[in-house]
């Protein structure tokens, strides 16, 4: 589980700042109709049976994640 992130950057003035990003509640990421399963898997939410094959210990089991993928060209 992560509580938050940490950014580093260039500033205005030529110098590398680092700041801590804190979540309060819950944080929702997205990565788009091609990386959200990615995500979702690993973050170890998807076909249980898939997951444990890759060795990734299943959160959640859900056999439809990524499974409904279709190219819109």
């Amino acid at each position: 589980m992560a509580e938050g992130i940490q950014v580093t950057q260039n500033s205005k003035n030529g110098k590398i700042e680092t700041t801590a990003i804190l979540a309060r509640k819950e944080v929702v990421l997205c990565g788009g109709a091609m990386n959200s399963p990615r995500l979702l898997e690993l973050s170890a939410i998807g076909d249980g049976n898939l997951l444990k094959k890759l060795g990734i210990d299943v959160v959640q089991d859900n056999p439809h994640v990524g499974e409904n993928l279709q190219n819109h060209v």
